[in-house]
């Protein structure tokens, strides 16, 4: 009879911790559901140590519990906020490269352009210098003789 008693007892027991466990779970997926991105974290990791404490069975249950609402709540999970993160990278890579290549092509358009005027005023100096009858100074021939 004592066993039949122990056994009842801790039948009842086992219902009762696992009724207070789901309503503990509920509760804290509520809370996590509801909670600011700062509180987030926080209420999370209670969740996780609440959870490691149930057996397989109903840790897995917890675990499915908590995406769904989260999932249904529609707030995002970790890896679409990664995702996300590496989309938004991936486009200010690009972003600053195109910045990079624009700077670039100007700098080279105006060495080009810098070394087209020098080259015109050279070419203006010379034929000035060549052409001016008053300059004084003797001209060379291509064999070395005076003009």
């Amino acid at each position: 009879m004592k066993t039949s008693q122990l056994t009842a007892t801790l039948l009842l027991l086992g219902t009762l911790t696992l009724g207070f466990a789901d309503a503990a779970i509920d509760a804290q997926i509520e809370a996590i559901k509801n909670a600011t991105p700062e509180e987030r974290p926080t209420l999370v990791n209670e969740f996780k140590t609440t959870v490691s404490s149930l057996n397989d069975e109903e840790r897995a249950a917890a675990i499915a519990q908590l995406q769904a609402t989260m999932q249904g709540e529609g707030l995002q999970t970790r890896t679409q906020t990664q995702t996300q993160a590496k989309t938004q990278t991936k486009t200010q890579l690009k972003e600053n490269a195109q910045t990079q290549q624009m700077q670039q092509m100007k700098t080279m358009d105006g060495m080009q352009q810098m070394n087209q005027h020098r080259t015109g005023s050279q070419s203006m100096q010379q034929g000035v210098i060549q052409n001016n009858p008053q300059n004084n100074m003797p001209q060379n021939n291509f064999m070395g003789g005076k003009k």
